[in-house]
């Protein structure tokens, strides 16, 4: 039988009908598509991430700021706290575009900022210890991601300027360089105690390898022997200056001026992030070259946490997603420093990959702690076999 014929009126109505219920089509499916890719990057990116960006004594106050997402989280649930007590003076709610820009995927990102001005008595000997907390426990809400205000923050002495931080730090202030410099110095002795049963202040010979302008040399020089080495002059030479140990330019590529197996402990933070693979695997065989058996190797990597808050696309993660190791693009940083700047990288490290391809280089994986390098890059904690 044939089809009935419509009036144009009817068919005009039925067109604009279909074409309606097609574009409603397409803006569900990409709705649910954005939800599940926010899904995804709230999951990659762990526990509530915070961070503190100042820190200052004025007229016997710890002043600081920074900023706490909740994430949809009731913010009265949690807490800023100092050596253990709610931060005195503490205001929230503050608002932080340049957050909500990495962390759109996160509830409140807009609205994470704080500050607070405690009152101390006198200054603790070594730091003072600010957490972000789970009101109703007085648990962090991730202990690795603790911040550590060293107790000189007031006068630091000698510090590198602005320029030079930003090129291995990428921070906004000599006071954050400090603060994140000696959170990490404190997390990875943590870690080194964790395993080895002693902190740095124990080992005879300690490597920092890609040691920038001092960030963790400042307070690993004051007790054992030190040796640090990068590929920024300019930072070597501010090191050789005004730090305790022995400082080396090294090339883009091995070897380092250290005989082998003098190295009891090694660190390298923010250095694996930015090696494309071949040099990657290279300088891991270097490191284990200068190492002494059952040295400790300590190496941040971006994994998860880090590739959540690189602001790629829904299509570019897709494309990404099953790699285990990501080299992602060229990083700008040192683009006035290396005579080839495009092997400066951002990379990120999978765990599978690292547990699966790094003991090859002759290491024993002893753990793999998620978020401790300024609360965003993992700890890899290996032994030398």
């Amino acid at each position: 039988m044939r089809s009935p014929v419509l009036a144009p009126g009817r068919r005009f109505a039925r067109s604009v009908q279909g074409r309606a219920k097609a574009v409603l089509a397409r803006l569900l499916g990409r709705d649910a598509a954005r939800a599940a890719f926010d899904a995804e990057m709230r999951r990659l990116v762990g526990p509530l991430p915070w961070c503190l960006d100042d820190v200052r004594i004025i007229d016997d106050h710890l002043v600081g700021a920074g900023w706490a997402i909740a994430g949809g989280i009731d913010p009265q649930t949690l807490d800023i706290c100092v050596d253990g007590l709610p931060a005195h003076g503490l205001e929230r709610g503050l608002e932080r575009p340049d957050v909500a820009f990495y962390y759109w995927f996160l509830p409140g990102a807009d609205r994470s900022g704080f500050r607070f001005a405690h009152p101390f008595t006198k200054a603790p000997a070594t730091h003072w210890t600010i957490e972000y907390v789970d009101r109703a426990t007085g648990r962090p809400i991730d202990a690795w991601h603790t911040f550590y205000v060293p107790a000189d923050v007031r006068e630091p002495g000698p510090l590198p300027s602005l320029p030079q931080i930003q090129r291995v730090h990428g921070g906004n202030s000599q006071t954050q360089y400090l603060i994140e410099g000696y959170s990490t110095y404190v997390k990875f002795d943590r870690a080194l105690r964790g395993v080895a049963g002693h902190g740095f202040a124990s080992c005879a010979r300690i490597l920092d390898f890609g040691c920038g302008c001092g960030r963790l040399a400042r307070y690993l020089g004051d007790r054992p022997t030190l040796v640090g080495t990068d590929i920024d002059r300019d930072n070597v030479e501010w090191c050789r200056a005004h730090l305790p140990g022995t400082f080396l330019v090294n090339a883009p590529t091995p070897p380092l001026g250290v005989p082998p197996g003098q190295i009891d402990c090694v660190v390298a933070n923010d250095v694996f992030p930015h090696l494309g693979e071949a040099d990657s695997r290279a300088w891991l065989l270097e490191i284990a070259r200068v190492c002494r058996q059952d040295a400790i190797v300590l190496v941040s990597i971006a994994s998860d946490r880090s590739l959540a808050r690189a602001r790629l696309t829904a299509e570019r993660y897709a494309e990404i997603r099953t790699l285990e190791f990501i080299d992602l693009s060229h990083n700008s940083d040192l683009d006035g420093v290396l005579e080839i700047p495009t092997s400066y990288r951002n990379v990120f490290h999978a765990h599978a990959y690292v547990r699966a391809r790094w003991p090859d280089a002759g290491f024993e994986i002893l753990d793999l702690i998620p978020g401790v390098s300024a609360n965003q890059q993992d700890l890899v904690v290996m032994r030398r076999q």
